[in-house]
């Protein structure tokens, strides 16, 4: 993961400009007025990921800036604080060649379940590919969201975790991603869960 450092006054430019998400994952305020809402915004990126170690966030989330705030104490003694920065991807910008989908998919033959994934294509390519290995009804997409190259597989398998005790279980290996949840709750946790990688606009079908 690249990084790059910045001072807290080019954060703040940056953040103004809609371009980074800043966070803080130590437990002083007394350094800045906004403290409290930067260690916020730590815990809601924790909620994001709950089963990734608060040490792992920052790389978790691809935090590409590290902000470094430096306080002199005295003529001798400096002290230094680091915050971190993820950038933000506009949903109006174009979506990039190698970009991914994190997706929702029903079958009319499993009324209950749905199918959650991720591919490096379309979504519509992948769900050519899964009626293509023989099964009797076909899947259809119902949702794709798509997010940053090299984050699919990190929103997928969050949103995996989170709905583990509603997985359905059987002896095919390709059973593994589905769940039996509906259709709107699918939704509602690939948005919550992809939306600090999001690159571009949902897509409904």
């Amino acid at each position: 993961m690249l990084t790059d450092n910045i001072t807290l006054k080019q954060a703040l430019e940056l953040e103004q400009q809609g371009k980074i998400f800043i966070f803080d994952s130590g437990d002083d305020i007394d350094y800045h007025e906004r403290a409290e809402e930067w260690q916020d915004n730590f815990f809601q990126l924790r909620t994001k990921a709950r089963n990734v170690p608060p040490q792992n966030i920052a790389e978790h989330f691809n935090a590409r800036y590290l902000i470094e705030l430096k306080t002199q104490i005295n003529d001798y003694t400096f002290k230094w604080k680091f915050l971190r920065g993820i950038e933000n991807t506009s949903t109006d910008e174009t979506i990039q060649d190698n970009i991914e989908y994190v997706y929702a998919l029903t079958n009319k033959g499993y009324p209950d379940l749905i199918k959650i994934g991720m591919t490096r294509n379309t979504p519509e390519h992948r769900v050519r590919q899964i009626n293509g290995t023989g099964t009797v009804n076909l899947w259809e997409v119902k949702f794709a969201l798509p997010v940053k190259p090299g984050s699919g597989m990190k929103v997928e398998g969050q949103v995996h975790k989170y709905f583990k005790k509603q997985r359905f279980h059987a002896k095919n290996e390709n059973d593994r991603e589905m769940f039996n949840i509906d259709i709107f709750t699918a939704i509602d946790k690939i948005r919550e869960i992809g939306s600090i990688f999001q690159a571009g606009n949902p897509k409904l079908y």
